[in-house]
Order: structure tokens, then C-alpha cells, then sequence
């Protein structure tokens, strides 16, 4: 729809991941995950469409990942994220730049029991953003506890609690359930209720131009209940599954547009969702490899409400469809992926994109994978 709107709309996307996993022995494994993408944006998303043309942002983000378990259960992971934003209007000589750092530290440890498992754990992290105009940083930690046990061999239940502090905000507790129940061996119903809060992104608070440093933290609830089962016979898999889920939000952090040509972030009063998914994954193995075919609906109705007024959530289609194709044969394998959605809305104030037109989306992949059990 955009680009019907504006001529010069276009994005372009690159980037490298490489992934490098060590096993000394059975037990103990080292992993290092690295990662750089960059995007060249003709026109910049958090720029209003009532600018003329001659814009272009580039975004680069470098992010890199390393994990250490022992045997004992003992797991350390560390990672240190890097996002630039770069802006440039040619017509007018507006330029911005924006960028961040985050440095983390992730020390866990994981008894697992007969009739219990447990996991503890702990969340450190730096991290710094700055601009033209503005700048900030943050300190955090986190404790966690997670638990999964059985008092019925069919029914596993997990719990976890998590407390998190930063240095520019008060605390913030989670908490999560899952329950499950599996019965005639091939079918489930699962259970699931999490109490989030989320603290505002430094990017939120001070990103140049729009950002907001008087955003409160989001909190709010997610209800879901599943059934799925799995029946085979021979070599023909056949996986349905049915959810249907519950969403309530309050202070949710929107990116909405002003009068002054860039967009700024707010508190939205109340957000609620609901809605469900119908799936089925079809596989057919034979001696080399398999194919699959994975269909899906999904029907989601959110609305916000403002000022004791409702209306439809912005970017999100009341109605999605997604059919995914793979083969896979020996060390190779293919997926194709296509993506129907409805019409849906667009943020209010927006000018001609206040309503967006559905999308209709391919993705064609193809992956090699090997494994090396011992270096040269």
C-alpha cells in the first residue's frame, strides 16, 4: 500500500549470522553466535509520509552471543548488542543519527530430579544509547526461579517467578504458569497465564527525534488454552491444533505521529485481544528425508481504548493465513512460505495510510547443514 502512496518507497536488506558450537565432551559445550544485518530504508519508519522525497535511513545492528554449560548444570551466557540508526533528508539538510550498546550477563543453574526439575538463575546487563540530542543508559539485574514437575505422570506443570530492578525505575515482578494434560496418549490440553511488565526500550526514551523519557512500565496478563494431537500411521504424520487466547494491557508504549513531522511514544490507556488459531502440520517421511505442509488461520480482534474510547489496534489484520511448504533431503533442505492477511488499520493522524491494504507474501529458502564431530 505504500508504495501506491508514495513513489521511492523501497527497503533493502542484508546481513551475515554465523553460528560455531563446541563440544569438548558429552556433557560440556561451548557456543558462539554472531550475527550483522544492515537496512537501507527509502523512506524512514518513524518519519511522517508528508515529507517530501529524497529521505533514506540505514540501520546496522551487530549482535554477538556466548554460552558455556558445564556438566553439573552450571550454564554462563553473555551477550553485547550493537543498533545504529542513521537519517538523511537531502531536500532540507535534516540528518540524525542514533545508537546503542548493551552489554549482558547470564549466570544459571539447573538440578533436574525425579519428580522435579529446577532452575535459577540471574540477568545482568549495561547498556547505553546516544544521539544528537539526547542520551542515556541504564543498569539492571534480575533473579528468576523456574520449577516443572508431575503429580500426575500425564499432567506436567511449570511455575516460574521473576523479580527485575533497574537503576531508572521501581521493581518489576512476573510471573508465569503452564499447565498441561495429555490424555489417550496422543492428544493434550494446555493451560498457560503469564503476568508481564515491560520496561520502556531505551529507544523509547531517547531516541532522537521523538523520544519520551516520561513513559511508566507496561503491565498486563496473557490467557491461553490449546488442544493438539498427533496421529501416525506408517510413515504419515497428521499434527492438528486449536488456541484460542486472552490479551489485556494497560500503559501499552505506541509509536503514534505529531504535527512536527516525526512520531513519539505514549502510554496507551488500556489495550485487550482476543482471538484464535486452527493449524495442521502434514508430514510424509521416506528413507532420505520428508516433506511437510503446515496451513494456519488465525483470527485476532484488538482494540485500544483512549480517553474511554475504543478502536481498532493499528497493525494488526483481523485475519491472517499462512501455508508453509518444506522438503528436506539428506543435508539440504527447502521451504517456501506464503502470507495472506486482511485489510487493517494504520495509527490514527496518519493521512492517507490510516487504513493499510493486506498483504500477500512468499519467502523461498534454502539451507545446508553439516556437522564436524572433531576439528582437523
Amino acid at each position: 500500500g505504500s508504495e501506491q502512496i508514495r513513489e521511492g518507497a523501497a527497503f533493502e536488506q542484508e546481513g551475515l549470522m554465523y553460528l560455531l558450537r563446541y563440544k569438548p565432551s558429552t556433557q560440556n559445550q561451548f557456543e558462539y553466535n554472531f550475527w550483522i544485518q544492515q537496512n537501507d530504508i527509502g523512506i524512514p519508519t518513524n518519519i511522517l509520509v508528508s515529507l517530501p522525497q529524497g529521505q533514506q535511513q540505514t540501520d546496522i545492528a551487530v549482535r554477538q552471543f556466548f554460552s558455556w554449560k558445564k556438566a553439573s548444570g552450571f550454564q554462563l551466557k553473555s551477550a553485547w548488542f550493537y543498533e545504529a540508526s542513521d537519517y538523511m533528508h537531502e531536500r532540507n539538510g535534516i540528518a540524525d543519527f542514533n545508537a546503542s550498546h548493551t552489554a549482558q550477563l547470564m549466570p544459571e543453574w539447573e538440578k533436574a530430579g525425579r519428580k522435579m526439575h529446577w532452575k535459577v538463575g540471574g540477568f545482568f546487563a549495561h547498556s547505553f544509547a546516544w544521539g544528537f540530542s539526547k542520551e542515556g543508559q541504564r543498569n539492571q539485574a534480575a533473579f528468576f526461579v523456574n520449577t516443572r514437575f508431575r503429580p500426575l505422570s500425564n499432567m506436567p506443570i511449570s511455575l516460574g517467578l521473576r523479580h527485575d530492578i533497574a537503576s531508572d525505575g521501581r521493581p518489576l515482578p512476573s510471573f508465569l504458569t503452564h499447565i498441561q494434560y495429555r490424555f489417550r496418549s496422543t492428544q493434550r490440553f494446555r493451560l498457560s497465564y503469564s503476568l508481564t511488565n515491560r520496561r520502556p526500550s531505551l529507544n523509547d526514551l531517547f531516541w532522537s527525534p521523538g523520544g519520551n523519557p516520561n513513559l511508566n512500565p507496561e503491565q498486563g496478563y496473557m490467557l491461553e488454552l490449546a488442544w493438539n494431537a498427533e496421529w501416525r500411521k506408517k510413515h504419515i504424520s497428521i499434527l492438528p491444533e486449536i488456541l484460542v487466547f486472552q490479551q489485556e494491557m494497560k500503559d501499552l508504549i505506541r509509536w503514534l505521529p505529531t504535527n512536527q513531522n516525526f512520531w513519539v511514544p505514549k502510554n496507551t490507556q488500556f489495550m485487550r485481544s482476543h482471538g484464535m488459531e486452527i493449524g495442521v502440520v502434514l508430514k510424509r517421511e521416506f528413507s532420505k528425508g520428508y516433506w511437510q505442509f503446515r496451513p494456519a488461520y488465525q483470527y485476532t480482534w484488538s482494540e485500544y481504548i483512549e480517553e474511554d474510547q475504543a478502536f481498532l489496534a493499528p497493525g494488526i489484520p483481523v485475519h491472517r493465513f499462512r501455508a508453509t511448504a518444506d522438503i528436506h533431503y539428506l543435508k539440504w533442505s527447502m521451504s517456501l512460505q506464503n502470507q495472506i492477511t486482511s485489510d487493517w488499520h494504520n495509527v490514527q493522524d496518519a493521512g492517507p495510510l490510516d487504513q493499510l491494504q493486506g498483504l500477500h507474501l512468499y519467502d523461498l529458502q534454502f539451507h545446508y547443514k553439516d556437522r564436524w564431530r572433531r576439528f582437523p
